[in-house]
């Protein structure tokens, strides 16, 4: 099976989240230019968000995905990508 990879091209670190979710703050979103081309937005895990500093940027990652509990401004449950070191 082949395992999307990429690299960090540019992130943030949010400390604001929608209500109902305060409890995962704060969280790193990346943009990943995947191997095969494409960029892809999605949360990244593996690190403390309190501790990244610009060395993200060019780091290798793979991509998976996490399903997130519904909150009052979605339909329910959905996937997300989510990235961790490679």
């Amino acid at each position: 099976m082949h395992l999307l990879g990429g690299k960090v091209v540019t992130f943030t670190t949010s400390y604001i989240n929608s209500e109902g979710r305060e409890n995962e703050i704060p969280i790193t979103i990346v943009m990943v230019e995947l191997d095969e081309g494409p960029w892809i937005m999605g949360n990244l895990f593996d690190i403390d968000p309190r501790t990244i500093s610009m060395d993200l940027i060019g780091k290798r990652v793979k991509l998976g995905h996490k399903v997130f509990p519904g909150d009052k401004y979605s339909a329910g449950d959905s996937a997300r990508p989510v990235f961790s070191f490679a």
